[in-house]
């Protein structure tokens, strides 16, 4: 599923506030143009987020309320501009990538948890530029596998706030 795509100036727009959407393959907001996904409530199966393409215009998604986001991979910023905000819901992933690897592209991807719950296998932060702030203690963080910072990724936090790391790998 595309959102945008084709053109600089298209707008895709993907808005679930209850019920299930499975999606089998990928989910690619903004791979030309901008691309949004609101989830208020509400269950988003997909293989892969690839959170925007295109590095002039950026896409975005904000979940809240009960929504959850269930995905293999969350690639924010390949190589575009993605911003992901949570407000609330859950989201489940086996790799959050925020920033693209390839050095070349320049992506930058920024997450910001404001209520909630993450769940990941592996956290990447500012591969190239990206950023992973949490703005409320009491948001949950649950990581397995390993949560990896950049030099060109600020992980920022208020005081109290738990990071539980499960066998997982820190480094920074």
């Amino acid at each position: 599923l595309q959102l945008a795509g084709g053109a600089g100036n298209f707008r895709g727009y993907l808005n679930i506030s209850s019920g299930e959407l499975e999606i089998v393959n990928s989910l690619q907001a903004g791979p030309v143009g901008s691309g949004t996904v609101t989830m208020p409530g509400g269950l988003l199966k997909v293989n892969t987020i690839v959170l925007s393409q295109d590095r002039y215009n950026p896409s975005y998604v904000t979940i809240s309320g009960d929504a959850e986001i269930q995905s293999y991979y969350f690639e924010v910023g390949w190589p575009g501009i993605g911003y992901v905000t949570q407000d609330g819901g859950t989201i489940t992933t086996n790799e959050l990538a925020l920033t693209n690897a390839n050095e070349n592209s320049r992506g930058e991807g920024y997450y910001t948890l404001n209520a909630g719950t993450l769940d990941a296998g592996a956290v990447y932060v500012g591969i190239i530029k990206g950023q992973f702030k949490v703005t409320n203690p009491t948001a949950t963080i649950n990581i397995t596998d390993g949560f990896d910072i950049r030099p060109h990724g600020p992980f920022t936090v208020p005081a109290n706030t738990i990071i539980h790391l499960k066998g997982a790998k820190f480094s920074c």
